[in-house]
């Protein structure tokens, strides 16, 4: 994670939830979106769930978010895990279904606070953690794909290098929507990921 920062004073309008979300996605009223998302990385492609009855508020923030594109970088202080990026989002979102351990495949959603919101991939053991000390995410989605399968994230992005990815809907309407583009820039404080990120926060991890 980066030293503590500044968060951005313009809230992008996407990251807050609808006020009534909590009935959209929990289902007082049915909730007929997708259940699941497809994240795309590199050229590889997996297959999420959205938990949507243990954390509907914060698979409703998310949607808000998606289609979602940016890079994916190996962190520095919580283990086995890679994460996105998203500092351009003021995410209004309280804690629920919160973990700082998270088993390979539970998929994070960080609000921010003391750094930068992210989305968070574990592919193994992962404490998540900045250099200040240890945080918690919302488990928003579970991956479907094996321990050995999950386990090629950590060599894209330990080998390869930030990688590019793509968080969206499970959904033959997919392409028709246009992705939300997390910009890139330089990381000053991480030669690794220069030319890969627009923001830090996780690089310093």
């Amino acid at each position: 994670m980066a030293d503590v920062e500044q968060m951005p004073t313009t809230p992008h309008p996407r990251a807050y939830p609808d006020p009534d979300a909590r009935r959209d996605v929990a289902g007082t009223e049915p909730w007929d979106g997708p259940q699941q998302v497809r994240i795309t990385i590199g050229e590889h492609t997996f297959a999420a769930r959205l938990e949507v009855q243990r954390a509907p508020m914060t698979c409703r923030v998310l949607h808000g978010l998606l289609p979602l594109r940016g890079k994916l970088l190996q962190t520095r202080w919580s283990g086995e895990a890679a994460w996105v990026p998203l500092a351009d989002y003021d995410i209004s979102l309280e804690y629920e279904n919160h973990t700082a351990y998270p088993q390979p495949g539970q998929v994070l959603l960080f609000r921010g606070g003391i750094s930068q919101p992210e989305i968070l991939l574990p592919y193994g053991a992962t404490a998540f953690a900045s250099k200040v000390g240890l945080l918690a995410g919302n488990h928003v989605a579970t991956m479907l794909d094996d321990p050995e399968r999950l386990a090629l994230i950590g060599q894209l992005v330990l080998w390869e290098g930030a990688q590019d990815i793509l968080i969206e809907y499970h959904s033959p309407t997919n392409s028709s929507v246009t992705p939300h583009v997390v910009e890139d820039c330089c990381s000053a404080s991480d030669p690794s990921s220069k030319g890969s990120v627009t923001h830090e926060s996780e690089s310093q991890r």
